[in-house]
């Protein structure tokens, strides 16, 4: 559907206009705490007292360890790393203008497009 991005980040970015997506990679280390979770266990009913709790416990309670991660275990995962990760373990792959009204199909398809310049087909 149009616009999944604009509705998926809103409540974060409110009027900001997503222009790009960036595909960093990290350098993990095994003593890095890097966890997946799924991003929608964050919404909540702003009307409704403990919702927000709510929503932070399923957050945290649905996170596992990144390297137990299987693709598309979540509806929209986000991957948090809960240590400093210093810049020099930290690389652009590469950048993808977007506006924000993409479909996210589109995005991926765009993003895979462009996988056989990182080595990556």
């Amino acid at each position: 559907m149009p616009g999944q991005l604009r509705r998926l980040f809103g409540k974060i970015y409110g009027g900001l206009r997503v222009r790009e997506l960036v595909l960093l990679a990290f350098d993990l280390t095994k003593t890095d705490q890097a966890f997946v979770a799924d991003w929608v266990e964050k919404s909540y009913d702003p009307a409704r007292p403990g919702s927000l709790r709510e929503s932070a416990n399923r957050y945290l309670a649905n996170r596992i360890p990144l390297q137990n991660y299987i693709s598309s275990q979540f509806l929209c995962p986000e991957v948090v790393i809960l240590n400093p990760i210093p810049l020099s373990r930290i690389n652009k792959l590469l950048s993808l203008p977007i506006n924000g009204d993409e479909d996210l199909a589109v995005i991926q398809e765009q993003l895979r497009a462009r996988l056989p310049e990182l080595g990556a087909a």
